[in-house]
């Protein structure tokens, strides 16, 4: 008797929705996984530029490195390295205009004390008053944003 309930039971036979199921299944999957991995060529092509995206295409221009007497009279020196953000366009205009930014840059940054560029406030106020300085200043090329690649307050 205990022999007779291990054996195994003969099947009922109703596979088959079973396996119409798994087909169903699997063949979804290979239908996603060729349309994702094969297909989509017309979705991943890029669009050719058109004139408005070339213009919008940003540059980096570097700056010569900067000395700058502090304010207070203490003998305080600012050691800065700018690069300026624009776009591509503005760059061979901005170019010609060095001067003007190296001159609004020394009488914006001499205008501190050694102790107002503490900190990452002090640094983030000097930055944000030369990108509005500049862009009155220039009436013109846009700068985008500034970058301090060398800061050092002695």
């Amino acid at each position: 008797m205990a022999d007779d309930d291990l054996e195994p039971t003969p099947s009922s036979g109703n596979r088959g929705p079973m396996l119409a199921v798994v087909g169903l299944v699997l063949g979804l999957g290979a239908g996603f996984a060729g349309a994702t991995f094969m297909g989509g060529d017309a979705a991943a092509e890029e669009p050719e530029p058109d004139d408005a995206e070339v213009t919008s295409q940003v540059a980096v221009l570097p700056l010569e490195p900067f000395t700058v007497n502090l304010r207070g009279g203490e003998g305080r020196l600012l050691i800065l390295e700018v690069q300026l953000e624009l776009a591509q366009a503005e760059l061979e205009v901005l170019t010609e205009r060095v001067p003007l930014v190296r001159d609004a840059i020394v009488f914006l940054a001499s205008d501190y004390a050694a102790a107002e560029l503490e900190g990452i406030d002090g640094k983030l106020r000097l930055r944000d008053e030369l990108l509005g300085r500049l862009n009155v200043s220039l009436d013109g090329p846009t700068v985008k944003r500034i970058y301090f690649t060398h800061f050092l307050v002695q």
